[in-house]
C-alpha cells in the first residue's frame, strides 16, 4: 500500500515501517496517525510478517504532536477533538495490541507521543541521544508509560508467539 507519511519494506518476515516526515521531525498529525494505524492493522493480518520494526527517516524519531496540527486542533469543536483523541488512542492500541513482536528503532530524539510509540513496542533499541542524552531519561520515560501499556502482558504475548 502507498502512503504519504510512511514507508514499509518487508523482507524475510520482518516489516520495517518508517515514519517519513523528517522535515517536521516525524511529528504526528491526523494524517500520519491514520496511515500508521492502517498499516499496523494490515501488518497484523499479513501472514508473511513475523516481526514489526517501527523506525523513522531523518535525524529525529518523533517530536510528538505536530505544532501546526495542534494549532488547528485549538479551533476544533469538542466532537472534533474527541475524534482526534480516539484516533490517537487507536494508534497506540493497534501497536500495543499486536500479536507479533514489535521493536522500536529509535535513532534520534523522541518526545511526547513519540515516547508513547516506543513504550507500546515490546522491545526498544535506542541511540544514546534519543531521550535527551541523559542516561536516566529513557528509563524514566519508559517506566512512566509501562503500567499504562501493560508491559508484563505484552511480554507474555511475545514469548508465546515464538513458541508457535
Amino acid at each position: 500500500m502507498k502512503y504519504d507519511t510512511l514507508e514499509t519494506d518487508t523482507t524475510q518476515g520482518l516489516a520495517l515501517v518508517r515514519m517519513n516526515r523528517p522535515d517536521v521531525h516525524n511529528a504526528f498529525d491526523d494524517h500520519l496517525i491514520a496511515e500508521l494505524t492502517t498499516e499496523l492493522r494490515r501488518l497484523e493480518q499479513a501472514p508473511e510478517v513475523r516481526v514489526v520494526v517501527l523506525a523513522a527517516n531523518g535525524k529525529s524519531s518523533s517530536a510528538g504532536a505536530d505544532l501546526n496540527w495542534m494549532q488547528r486542533m485549538a479551533k476544533y469543536s469538542e466532537a472534533e477533538n474527541l475524534r482526534d483523541a480516539v484516533a490517537m488512542a487507536g494508534l497506540m492500541r493497534a501497536l500495543h495490541g499486536m500479536h507479533k513482536p514489535t521493536i522500536a528503532r529509535v535513532q534520534g530524539a523522541a518526545f511526547g507521543g513519540g515516547v508513547g510509540l516506543v513504550a507500546c513496542c515490546d522491545i526498544a533499541v535506542a541511540a544514546a541521544e534519543a531521550f535527551g542524552g541523559e542516561e536516566i531519561a529513557p528509563r524514566l520515560a519508559l517506566a512512566d508509560c509501562s503500567d499504562d501499556v501493560g508491559a508484563d502482558h505484552r511480554r507474555d504475548q511475545s514469548q508465546s508467539h515464538f513458541r508457535q
